[in-house]
């Protein structure tokens, strides 16, 4: 099995590419279409880690800060299976 690498992702248009790419890999979890866009922009705008794996992003994580003290992670591995 090929290595998974977490990489920092900067640039708000490759973030939606990624977000978009793995959410709609999963429509069982995000199915409704106004809910999973709303996701796809917000994540823009949020530090982002992708999953990569042989050039390819296999999952991400989006983190939003809620308050000074907590945030919230979105995470999303079509996938990692246990990663």
């Amino acid at each position: 099995m090929a290595t998974i690498s977490i990489i920092r992702v900067e640039n708000p248009a490759e973030k939606a590419e990624i977000s978009a790419h793995i959410l709609h890999a999963l429509p069982d979890w995000f199915g409704l279409p106004d809910s999973t866009q709303k996701y796809i922009d917000d994540s823009r705008n949020m530090p982002f880690f992708a999953a990569v794996r042989e050039g390819q992003a296999v999952g991400f994580a989006a983190l939003k800060e809620t308050s000074p003290c907590a945030g919230e992670i979105y995470r999303a591995d079509g996938a990692l299976r246990g990663v």
